[in-house]
């Protein structure tokens, strides 16, 4: 080989990494072109290289049914699976619940039969160091004849600690499934959930309101209280199209009305 020729080749080999390093520290010099530039799959890699931690919390509805994992399966086939994982203590799946994708479903969750939100307002979430909190709890305090206002202050302690643990913390809440026989607590129960989030919610940290209540009914239910499948999929219908918006970033944080479900324009709903 010439010195001529490997001059030259030495010359372009130069130039490549010249091109190499001076992109990589033009995307450390100026990241806000590298975010406005960048898919939004790929800008959430760059935001975090962990998953969004999102921890079902609730009591037996969350724990045995199966709505966790017709959500799961609608995210994975919306590709949000690599960027979000659900977590908690338990990993029990007492309703044999199989999802219908490739590989497996993510069994953490935080649900536990018999949860009240008037018990669980003193325990401490900081163990599972979620980003999104989604929950549905007062079915057993209806059952147990609290009163509506102290389902709400519970509520109302529990937001506390979930931002005391995470200052930017989502919080999704769910209004509750109707009951066959006692419904009219949770007639009351849901008809002030809307207006104490919308008092509690702000731009860091905002609440959603998912109505998995309205379209509910006893032919939703095995036994009047736990979801069958067709309930289960309403459940996840009016869960999913929040988390999907909290990941295109267009769900209107800041406003908690801006998810109350019902049906976002544009969203796929699972249900249909």
């Amino acid at each position: 080989m010439s010195v001529t020729v490997l001059f030259n080749l030495l010359q372009a080999l130069g130039g490549i990494l010249g091109l190499l390093v001076g992109n990589r520290f033009a995307d450390q010099t100026r990241p806000d072109q590298q975010i406005q530039s960048t898919p939004f799959h790929s800008l959430f890699r760059i935001i975090s290289t962990n998953k969004t931690r999102t921890v079902p919390l609730g009591d037996s509805i969350t724990a045995i049914t199966c709505w966790r994992t017709i959500l799961w399966d609608a995210l994975r086939d919306a590709n949000l699976t690599d960027y979000i994982q659900f977590v908690g203590s338990s990993t029990s799946n007492a309703g044999a619940c199989i999802g219908t994708g490739p590989g497996t479903w993510d069994h953490h969750h935080e649900g536990h039969g018999g949860y009240t939100a008037v018990g669980i307002a003193d325990n401490d979430l900081r163990a599972a160091r979620p980003d999104v909190v989604m929950f549905m709890l007062g079915t057993n305090d209806v059952t147990h004849g609290h009163a509506t206002t102290a389902i709400i202050d519970a509520y109302t302690r529990m937001v506390g600690q979930m931002r005391e643990s995470n200052a930017g913390m989502r919080i999704i809440v769910d209004l509750v499934i109707p009951l066959a026989v006692g419904n009219a607590g949770i007639v009351d129960l849901n008809a002030a959930i809307l207006p104490w989030a919308k008092a509690l919610n702000s731009t860091a940290s905002p609440i959603y309101v998912a109505d998995t209540n309205t379209g509910f009914t006893d032919a939703d239910e095995v036994d009047g209280v736990h979801p069958i499948a067709n309930g289960d999929r309403k459940i996840a219908g009016r869960l999913y199209p929040i988390l999907r918006q909290n990941f295109n970033q267009n769900c209107g944080a800041g406003n908690a009305v801006g998810c109350l479900a019902g049906g976002l324009e544009g969203v796929e709903d699972v249900t249909e």
